[in-house]
């Protein structure tokens, strides 16, 4: 597993974390964006969409842990994350049932959260096949 953390550290409230998970067996590489907040914050959290240059992407709640902070985990289409590499403008968006919060990504913020994607799945795509031999 692979993790990538964008804004503060990881596990912190309002981090964005990119995790990638390789499957062995299938090949099959996923990457996910988990968002960490406070859990004083929200009373039911529903999901999280990035808007890419106007495109609204809702990203598909995978889960959500609860402890000193609320982890929600999204997973992320291979066309969402093509557009991220892509995007001008990144908005960030979290819902819970209370109200939906956007965050505009600066020029800087939405070059950085490419550049992490980015080597997230230059790291994922040079994993390969872990082969077990028995002697």
């Amino acid at each position: 597993m692979l993790r990538i953390s964008f804004f503060c550290s990881e596990g912190d409230a309002k981090s964005l974390n990119f995790k990638g998970i390789f499957k062995n067996l299938s090949f099959e590489k996923t990457i996910f964006l988990d968002y960490y907040l406070s859990s004083f914050e929200v009373s039911f959290p529903i999901g999280v969409s990035l808007r890419l240059d106007g495109t609204w992407f809702n990203l598909r709640k995978v889960g959500t842990e609860y402890s000193d902070s609320v982890k929600i985990s999204s997973s992320i289409s291979a066309e969402a994350s093509d557009k991220i590499l892509q995007a001008k403008e990144i908005i960030f968006s979290f819902s819970s049932r209370e109200k939906t919060t956007n965050q505009l990504l600066s020029h800087s913020e939405t070059a950085k959260f490419q550049l992490l994607l980015k080597t997230l799945k230059e790291r994922l795509n040079a994993q390969t096949k872990l082969n077990i031999l028995n002697p």
